[in-house]
């Protein structure tokens, strides 16, 4: 460490070292809060000067930093405003049936759950051409959103249901042309192959089961209903 000066009216500190690092220290719980990474060399002259912090290097540069946590503050509320309308708009879309920006707006929210939930209910209800509708209407990076959320709904069983409905629509729905061209696509069926083929052989095996249920049903004997109470012993009366 060589330089130490305090910044913040004094609850915090600031020091710059020998690893070209600049870090910020608040004394009162002695922890480090922050850690800037800008110079190349040791950091060998720090001032503060309104509320901005100088700094200068053996690497021959000087930097300028300023103090941005209202900024930041106030950037994070406007962004989780615009978040709360946007979830309440894509309320109203599911709820008017306009499932392709219900389902861009699940999108751009990055939403896994609202999305799964929206093609879920889609598919159980029968509604493909409506699955096929939405996949139709996005563009190649919405696309490219939709397939990462179907690689990670395709590592669990109980959502493989709607990971395999929503990929056999994409098939269907976009051509190989198209999918070659999205970003990081090889990586993403190399995650969806090994999954399908394990689910794939899961369904065969209960399929293969149910046949076994079958063929004790056929076998057991059946016997009809009058031969059954003509068969049945029959109670003694008892004269008195």
């Amino acid at each position: 460490m060589l330089q130490v000066a305090f910044v913040t009216a004094g609850m915090q500190l600031a020091s710059v070292g020998g690893d070209g690092l600049l870090k910020l220290w608040t004394i009162k719980t002695n922890e480090c809060v922050n850690t800037f990474d800008e110079h190349e060399d040791k950091i060998w002259a720090m001032a503060i000067c309104d509320g901005e912090i100088i700094t200068g290097g053996a690497d021959s540069f000087l930097h300028i930093w300023k103090d941005v946590t209202s900024e930041e503050n106030e950037q994070a509320k406007a962004d989780e405003e615009e978040k709360i309308l946007i979830n309440q708009e894509l309320d109203d879309a599911r709820r008017n049936g306009e499932y392709v920006k219900a389902a861009q707006l699940a999108l751009k929210l990055n939403h896994p759950f609202e999305m799964r939930c929206l093609l879920h209910d889609l598919t159980r209800g029968g509604k493909d051409e409506d699955v096929c509708q939405i996949i139709r209407g996005l563009d190649n990076e919405e696309l490219a959103t939709l397939l990462g959320f179907v690689r990670d709904w395709n590592c669990h069983a109980k959502y493989t249901d709607v990971a395999q409905r929503t990929l056999a629509a994409v098939f269907e729905c976009v051509s190989p042309t198209v999918l070659k061209t999205l970003p990081n696509i090889k990586e993403m069926f190399e995650a969806l192959l090994p999954y399908s083929e394990r689910h794939a052989q899961r369904l065969s095996g209960l399929l293969r089961q149910s046949y076994f249920v079958d063929y004790v049903v056929q076998s057991m004997a059946y016997v009809p209903i009058d031969d059954a109470e003509n068969n049945a012993p029959k109670k003694q009366k008892i004269q008195e």
